[in-house]
């Protein structure tokens, strides 16, 4: 049984009988009402009604990130951050994505079930490069130069870590990676990820067959200093962008994806070490060989 009074599911269709605020009509029209008038809070809607907030001091934040040019200068040391050893797997970074734009949208689809067919090393590296990966374009501000990506970010600050669970990809090993996006490889983790537990045991999905579990960790420091109460919005649109990328490449490559906004965030956030506070495991793709 789905554990409403946890989740805060509801619609108007929907009883939800353990929330307090729904035990007198047990219709959840009046909820809403409750919630519209302001008898009643949920987080989403406290979000919501306060998104266009903005502090004085947020936008002496955004001044004085610009003034100092902090983004270059992070971008600047960007790679000292990475992993580079024995157990590092360098990625290729020739691939190209040859499908027209055009066709990339008409083969998009949604996918849950994958055939049993490896994605073979060439097209996860590609993948992974146009993805969430660094393109070959450089900008310089204020005299320094900057390495840019094949998505957008907000003020280039790029708060996400992207992390793989592989499960079908010839011939990296299964497990769970850190992917480094300056020297476009992946570092191992960790290798007892249950992918099953992850996403609630949701049967749904093909965990045989699939290749490639992304997962989108949100470190609020990298972007809050700068803009306050705005930083998760623009967190959001840069996941939204991101899995947008991951999805036309994928029907480039021949690959079936899916995005999943439903999924066990403590789980992943234990077995990854993240605290819960300031760095927050937000959304997952699944990606694998499209069937026939």
């Amino acid at each position: 049984m789905s554990k409403f009074e946890i989740k805060k599911i509801f619609n108007q269709y929907l009883k939800v009988k353990c929330d307090p605020c729904n035990i007198a009509n047990l219709k959840n029209i009046d909820l809403f009402d409750s919630i519209l008038m302001g008898n009643a809070r949920t987080a989403q809607f406290s979000y919501l009604l306060n998104l266009g907030a903005v502090r004085t001091k947020d936008m002496r934040s955004l001044a004085a990130f610009n003034e100092a040019n902090i983004a270059s200068q992070i971008n600047a040391y960007k790679r000292y951050e990475e992993v580079e050893g024995d157990k590092t797997i360098y990625l290729k970074s020739d691939g190209e994505i040859l499908m027209p734009l055009g066709d990339c949208l008409k083969a998009r689809k949604s996918a849950r079930k994958f055939a049993p067919i490896p994605l073979d090393f060439d097209s996860f590296s590609t993948l992974c490069k146009y993805s969430f990966g660094q393109s070959e374009r450089k900008e310089e501000y204020g005299g320094i130069e900057v390495s840019c990506r094949y998505h957008a970010s907000g003020g280039g600050l790029y708060p996400l870590q992207i992390f793989l669970y592989v499960n079908n990809v010839s011939p990296i090993e299964n497990g769970l990676y850190r992917y480094q996006v300056s020297s476009h490889s992946i570092y191992p983790v960790r290798k007892d990820f249950d992918v099953s537990r992850f996403l609630n045991n949701d049967k749904s999905f093909d965990l045989k067959n699939f290749s490639l579990l992304v997962i989108y960790e949100y470190d609020v420091n990298k972007n809050y200093l700068k803009y306050g109460e705005l930083s998760l919005l623009l967190t959001l649109i840069e996941v939204g962008i991101i899995s947008h990328n991951f999805e036309l490449c994928s029907s480039a490559l021949k690959c079936g994806a899916c995005q999943i906004g439903g999924f066990d965030k403590h789980y992943a956030e234990n077995i990854l070490n993240i605290d819960g506070l300031n760095s927050h495991i937000i959304f997952t793709n699944i990606c694998g060989r499209r069937r026939q």
